[in-house]
């Protein structure tokens, strides 16, 4: 089921417009920020959802950075708002990835951040980063050589 839903951005000045496909039942979910062509994360969306997660999809408005991290930050406060509990949100962007990483910086809610990474890759990780209790921010600088497990051996070095 998907839902095409609006929710204020933090500091309440404008709406976000974002489609939602909730899990029911479902505790973690991941945002997933559009870049310039929304339709690239419509199948991401749905593979991450078969794994057990809630999605919710929102389309970049442009302009500022403090504007779009207000949408994300937004967002999250949405998912908290369904009952997603803090620490069981993952966020994700690839030309949107300056401001997952800039609004993962100051949000504790947020738990897996992924910036630029292949989307059957993408599935892989919130699957494992967000399932279990585990804390994890990863960077893929360059998606097409990296690999979820490399990553994360980055991190732990």
């Amino acid at each position: 089921m998907l839902d095409t839903v609006g929710f204020a951005a933090r500091g309440g000045r404008a709406l976000v417009r974002a489609e939602y496909l909730p899990v029911p039942g479902g505790r973690a979910a991941v945002v997933l920020v559009n870049g310039r062509d929304g339709r690239r994360n419509r199948g991401l969306a749905q593979a991450l959802r078969t794994q057990g997660l809630s999605v919710l999809v929102i389309q970049r408005r442009g302009g500022s950075g403090q504007r779009e991290r207000d949408d994300l930050l937004g967002a999250v406060d949405y998912l908290l708002d369904r009952g997603h509990p803090p620490g069981r949100i993952g966020v994700m962007g690839s030309t949107g990835s300056n401001v997952v990483l800039d609004a993962a910086a100051g949000e504790p809610a947020i738990r897996a951040v992924l910036a630029a990474a292949h989307p059957a890759r993408a599935v892989a990780f919130f699957r494992q980063h967000l399932l279990p209790p585990r804390t994890v921010c990863v960077i893929w600088p360059q998606p097409a050589r990296a690999t979820p497990a490399a990553a994360w051996e980055r991190l732990a070095a």
